[in-house]
């Protein structure tokens, strides 16, 4: 959590050099403030934002009222975690792992289906594997940030909400996995039953007719669902599915 006196200090310092370098009208274009809200995420934890204790750094805000804060690292928060940040002057509230986490489960879960599918081994996209031989092959994204046993390091590599996977799905043998998944899941007509367990949320909008049953409409509602969560916080009597 960023101390009230760092906030204030923050502020001094910046205006202290715009005034030497003849600059204090830009001051009239700062919208923000970078600050520490007190959120977190790791490979297997989130820390949940705490309005009580954020209390004093958002009351001392108000008396800056041409400015919000920016707060990092929000991903992974519950909905109504992000009205309160938004309600609170945490008004820029940014996100990135969790939209790629997103893309990486939905496109899981599609191998997972694919699996009980495509009979044909060969035809298969292997996804999963030949994902886990890439950040294998080259770990320098994923070996520094990942402390564990290797079962624990073959776990964090697809799961952990760090999602350093992200950094693996432009290699061309990715690209080719994610292409072939489309064109098998398409091939085939996805039973409800089987949509229901490896996709539930999707499930209910396949179902209703609401969402067309092909592979990148379903991996597209698993990064909607994320985004969903940022609109209720930031927009006046928006509804998330379920309210």
């Amino acid at each position: 959590m960023t101390a009230v006196g760092d906030f204030e200090h923050t502020i001094l310092a910046y205006k202290q050099m715009f005034k030497q370098y003849g600059m204090s009208d830009c001051w009239r274009d700062i919208i923000a403030i970078v600050v520490q809200t007190g959120v977190d995420f790791g490979d297997n934890r989130i820390k949940i934002y705490d309005r009580d204790k954020a209390a004093d750094l958002c009351n001392k805000l108000k008396q800056y009222p041409d400015i919000v804060f920016e707060g990092h690292s929000t991903d992974f928060q519950p909905p109504q975690k992000l009205r309160e940040m938004v309600q609170d002057g945490i008004a820029i509230i940014k996100v990135g792992p969790a939209l790629s986490y997103a893309i990486r489960e939905g496109l899981f879960a599609l191998a997972s289906m694919e699996k009980e599918l495509i009979d044909e081994v060969e035809m298969r996209s292997n996804l999963k594997e030949i994902l886990e031989e890439e950040m294998l092959k080259n770990p320098k994204y994923w070996q520094p940030y990942y402390r564990g046993s290797q079962r624990q390091n073959a776990v964090a590599r697809k799961y952990s909400f760090s999602d350093r996977s992200r950094y693996y799905f432009t290699q061309p043998r990715l690209e080719k996995a994610v292409q072939t998944l489309f064109k098998n899941i398409d091939s085939v007509e996805i039973p409800l039953g089987l949509l229901h367990q490896y996709m539930p949320m999707q499930y209910r909008k396949v179902r209703d007719g609401l969402l067309p049953p092909n592979a990148k409409a379903l991996v597209k509602e698993a990064v909607i669902r994320v985004i969903d969560a940022y609109n209720y916080a930031v927009k006046c009597n928006y509804l998330m599915e379920g309210e």
